[in-house]
């Protein structure tokens, strides 16, 4: 299963820039600007350890078949090369389905951020609807649709049109790994994500 990180509004992952943000190795090329890690238009808060009630800092998670080890089906984490799906480190590897049909970044939403990436399960891609499943859930902050940048700089803003993809907001942790049978945006995700190895 795809493990949670604690999302407690107490969690100090919610409001301290030193335990994820300034750890990333992308800090370096942010000029120190800590309002790019979060959508404007995500509201959600946490608890300082003051036991003030702050704005969270981030809703970006990465896309994770772009720059680590990759996941497998079904939730398993598995080393690059065993997963049966590219893995992308540079953008010259991504020659399918290329840097312009690749995302990187996407906003996740608040009861389902947790680790820094968003996992698109590539089970039963591309004609085998029965096996969809939707792991992270997507934003949907902007009239239900939510926002993606591509590997060679372009953004998109993608509206949702399955309701299981935005189900209302939850004040707890959201259930992921969501068996979705049909979902198109399941697979308006996978086509964007990655391929198999060795085609």
């Amino acid at each position: 299963m795809h493990q949670r990180f604690p999302n407690s509004p107490k969690d100090d992952g919610n409001w301290d820039l030193n335990k994820y943000n300034k750890n990333s190795p992308l800090w370096a090329y942010t000029g120190n600007s800590s309002g790019i890690w979060k959508c404007p238009a995500d509201r959600s808060t946490g608890i300082n350890n003051k036991g003030q009630t702050v704005p969270r800092i981030r809703s970006m998670a990465m896309n994770n078949w772009v720059g680590g080890e990759g996941w497998g089906n079904s939730g398993n984490w598995v080393p690059q090369n065993k997963s049966g799906w590219k893995v992308y480190l540079k953008q010259t590897d991504m020659t399918d389905p290329g840097p312009s049909h690749t995302w990187v970044f996407t906003d996740e939403r608040e009861d389902s951020i947790n680790d820094g990436c968003f996992w698109v399960d590539m089970s039963g891609y591309a004609d085998q609807p029965a096996l969809w499943h939707i792991v992270d859930f997507p934003g949907s902050y902007h009239n239900r649709a939510g926002e993606f940048s591509f590997a060679d700089g372009h953004a998109e803003n993608k509206k949702w049109l399955d309701d299981r993809t935005t189900p209302p907001l939850s004040k707890q942790d959201r259930a992921l790994n969501q068996s979705t049978p049909g979902n198109k945006d399941v697979l308006w995700l996978q086509e964007r994500s990655t391929r198999q190895t060795g085609l």
